[in-house]
């Protein structure tokens, strides 16, 4: 069985912070579009098995 992977993010305005268990991915992503979409991609090249979300303001919602 793989080592499960856990993924913590922590929601802003400006910027996601990543950190991951085991190490492996972690730092800060802008909430633009190209952030998010190199957040996406670098979770993506893990085997995530929880993601956690510290949201924070509603800055979680889309449109904020």
């Amino acid at each position: 069985m793989p080592t499960p992977f856990y993924l913590g993010l922590d929601v802003a305005k400006a910027s996601v912070e990543v950190a991951s268990e085991p190490q492996g991915l972690r730092g800060q992503f802008a909430t633009d579009t190209a952030g998010l979409s190199a957040l996406v991609q670098a979770a993506q090249a893990q085997p995530v098995t929880l993601v956690v979300v510290e949201a924070t303001g509603g800055y979680e919602a889309p449109g904020w």
